[in-house]
């Protein structure tokens, strides 16, 4: 098993300070960004929602139940 607790890096990285005339481009942009939704008046069926659950357990084969992804419980 292959783990990694991080501690052969710095604990901070000392950073410039930002400048304080006024706002950078990318603060205008990042101000300015706005995410726009539509949702539809109708729900997901059962099985739509049953399937995406599924999938996001990270179970990717059969019978033997092997996951893409580690599950939190194992160690």
């Amino acid at each position: 098993m292959v783990t990694n607790d991080f501690t052969d890096l710095p604990m901070k990285i000392k950073l410039p300070e930002p400048e304080a005339s006024g706002l950078s481009r990318i603060e205008e942009l990042l101000a300015k960004r706005r995410s726009v939704r539509k949702y539809a008046e109708k729900g997901l069926p059962e099985e739509v929602i049953s399937r995406f659950l599924w999938a996001a357990q990270g179970i990717s084969s059969g019978k033997d139940e092997k996951r893409q992804s580690k599950n939190l419980s194992e160690k």
